[in-house]
């Protein structure tokens, strides 16, 4: 079963391995999987959100990211102050930009209260929509 987590600007598999293109081989050929994202996914983890945007068999679970999937550039000052641009704006495969917080295809807050620590609403919905899907399908 193939599915990516993409917290912080962290993005990983949930295995620990790296975050790739995940999921398994439809009969088409598109590896499938689902994208989790929540408030604090931001800057590169957002960049890792938009590489998955117009794939086909994707599907993006939790909250909108952080809203800032952008490059900066740094730059130093004669004073030796530094002046940071954002310079970029991170777009996906079929050419639109982004520039403010992505919403996910499928919204689940997070529930903030410590008896909830040990739920994942937002794991739990992407595993259940993979199982569904057909190269995902035990036999």
């Amino acid at each position: 079963m193939g599915y990516c987590e993409v917290e912080g600007e962290q993005a990983h598999r949930l295995t620990g391995a790296e975050c790739e293109a995940v999921g398994h081989r439809t009969a088409g050929g598109e590896a499938g999987g689902a994208v989790l994202t929540g408030k604090r996914t931001a800057s590169s983890g957002e960049a890792v959100v938009v590489a998955f945007r117009g794939r086909p068999q994707t599907r993006f679970f939790g909250e909108q990211t952080s809203g800032v999937p952008t490059g900066n550039e740094m730059y130093r000052l004669s004073d030796g102050a530094m002046l940071v641009l954002t310079e970029v704006k991170d777009a996906d495969r079929t050419g639109r930009a982004y520039d403010a917080p992505i919403p996910p295809d499928v919204e689940i807050v997070k529930d903030p209260r410590p008896v909830a620590r040990n739920q994942d609403e937002v794991l739990q919905a992407a595993q259940s929509w993979l199982l569904k899907q057909a190269a995902c399908r035990r036999p």
